[in-house]
């Protein structure tokens, strides 16, 4: 006699298991270039993360709001890609207030630890940071461009074909040649479509 699945319980496992790990969905399905729009997400730059540090105690860049876009193309068996970003930033400058709004440009390697439904990854980016603010009471209107890096991870989610989810969590760090330092994690949510 053939045992079958008929219980709810049952019947949700099953369904899960198919949806999360089926092989169907394997990278080589997919195109090798991903864009990603919009990609929305929040700077943790002062008052969220009380370890963060700023290597200058007059300018504080206070926690900012995130809007962009993306582009990665696979250069290894779906696995490495190179990845870049342009975001737009919204947000204040401490200890006034004055409207900050920013410009963040970066380029570096993602690494997927998966290539199913669900795709874990860890990345090291190089980031290009331009802060402008209504304010002329730190040398004008424009502060001084910054450089750094972002080490970053996260998990993206196909929920249908060639499209995706992504969320990522990463750690900022910038410098600049006025030795103004800026430290910030940063949380961002895209929505991804390979072609």
């Amino acid at each position: 006699m053939r045992k079958t699945c008929k219980s709810y319980a049952c019947q949700l496992v099953v369904a899960s298991a198919l949806l999360f790990f089926s092989n169907a969905v394997n990278a080589q399905h997919f195109g090798k270039q991903v864009f990603r729009v919009p990609v929305v997400g929040w700077l943790l730059a002062n008052s969220s993360l009380p370890f963060l540090s700023n290597g200058s105690p007059q300018i504080k860049l206070n926690d900012e709001f995130l809007t962009g876009l993306g582009y990665s193309f696979s250069v290894y068996d779906y696995k490495l890609w190179i990845t870049t970003e342009f975001d737009v930033g919204f947000g204040t400058l401490a200890p006034d207030n004055s409207r900050v709004v920013s410009i963040n440009a970066s380029t570096g390697l993602r690494y997927n630890f998966l290539d199913q439904k669900i795709r874990p990854f860890v990345g090291l980016t190089f980031e290009y940071f331009q802060a402008f603010t209504s304010s002329n009471s730190f040398n004008g209107y424009q502060l001084p461009a910054s450089f750094g890096f972002r080490p970053n991870g996260g998990l993206e989610w196909i929920f249908a074909s060639e499209m995706s989810f992504q969320a990522e969590l990463g750690f900022l760090v910038l410098f600049n040649l006025d030795g103004l330092d800026q430290q910030a994690g940063s949380l961002r949510i895209s929505y991804n479509l390979y072609y």
